[in-house]
């Protein structure tokens, strides 16, 4: 059995590759909290490591001798990474745009910011009363949170409106929105942008609104996916897989299936578009439905993360997330460092550095046929 008594106070499984990183900060333990440390990691890490390996006089040197993957988080940092993990944090539901030096708002919709009446396009002038020229945008997000109850007053100038209003606010809880829907003619479009807290009830509520118009057949567009949950992903894979396994999880002794019971399936046509940017958990869902031809997966070769972190909360307000296990495809197909082959690949039709520059002139007194 793993050593799990050190400091945990929760534990999640995640996957993502979005980093967060800290500015010049160093967490600070004693000699004795520093050794627990050691054999924390090396009672769970998914590579074998010794205490001895795990040289440093800090837990962010420690944790250089690990994976990319797994990381050490001050207090700040941590909370940022929880709000993107869960789904939700405290301010006003908008959207901030850095655009030529000014900060725009785009309103969440049923948001503070939505039933105040701010419009997409205002652009903020002052906050309680000071200026925001000169502020970054880490700095002007940071003055904009706060605590759920206590109000806020933007100032703002909007177009085709003279002076700056003065608008208030009471900050409360803002759900991120990841999973869109559509129906296309006889075709029901759900976009997952990342596995939050919150992707399940709500690719549920999608799905049923399909069925509900008679809809069988979907498109999954999971291009630029970075991840997230992995509870959330196998649930949803449990409403599209057919019966039989969703993926093998490999940590140091043990190896965990997680199964599909569905033996009918709600959609009989599925297709999933991926690209290079879909990683973790949506490799996990393109993987399992691809191996158990539930549907047919679209696009480009994906990102290719097939490790799995545990997240762990520490008393004085500091986190990390540790490396503790790696996954396999249905058919134990390896993810990691190979990715999802689509089943029809895609090639961009324009490179994001296409160099226009290149492009000839067309004569204009040419008829082109």
């Amino acid at each position: 059995m793993k050593n799990r008594g050190f400091l945990v106070m929760m534990m999640v499984l995640l996957m993502a590759i979005t980093p967060f990183t800290a500015e010049a900060y160093t967490s600070t333990m004693s000699p004795e909290m520093m050794q627990s440390l050691k054999q924390f990691i090396a009672d769970n890490y998914v590579d074998d490591i010794t205490v001895e390996e795990l040289t440093g006089d800090t837990p962010e040197e420690i944790f250089e001798h690990l994976d990319e993957h797994s990381q050490y988080f001050d207090p700040e940092t941590f909370g940022l990474f929880m709000e993107r993990l869960t789904g939700e944090y405290v301010g006003i539901g908008a959207y901030i745009d850095e655009v030529d030096g000014g900060f725009i708002l785009d309103p969440m919709e049923d948001s503070p910011s939505w039933r105040a009446g701010i419009k997409s396009g205002d652009e903020i002038i002052s906050i309680d009363g000071e200026n925001v020229e000169g502020m970054d945008f880490e700095e002007l997000v940071g003055k904009i949170r706060g605590d759920v109850g206590t109000k806020i007053t933007l100032g703002i100038k909007r177009d085709g409106h003279e002076g700056v209003m003065k608008i208030t606010f009471e900050r409360d809880y803002i759900t991120y929105k990841v999973v869109f829907s559509e129906i296309i003619d006889d075709i029901g479009y759900l976009t997952i942008l990342e596995f939050n807290q919150h992707t399940y009830d709500d690719t549920v509520k999608a799905l049923k609104e399909f069925q509900k118009n008679g809809i069988d057949k979907i498109i999954i567009d999971l291009r630029n996916n970075p991840g997230g949950s992995l509870d959330q992903v196998v649930a949803i894979a449990r409403l599209l897989v057919k019966k039989g396994p969703i993926l093998h999880v490999n940590q140091q002794d043990t190896t965990v299936t997680y199964m599909s019971s569905l033996s009918k399936p709600f959609f009989n046509n599925i297709v999933v578009l991926v690209n290079e940017y879909s990683a973790s958990a949506s490799e996990v869902l393109a993987a399992a439905i691809q191996d158990s031809k539930s549907g047919i997966i679209v696009g480009q070769n994906t990102y290719g993360k097939g490790s799995v972190q545990t997240i762990y909360y520490l008393p004085d307000g500091d986190g990390m997330k540790i490396t503790e296990a790696r996954y396999l495809s249905p058919n134990k197909r390896v993810i990691d460092g190979i990715g999802v082959k689509p089943d029809y690949k895609v090639i961009e039709r324009l490179q994001l550095d296409f160099a226009f520059a290149y492009l000839g002139k067309i004569d204009n007194n040419k008829e082109v046929k």
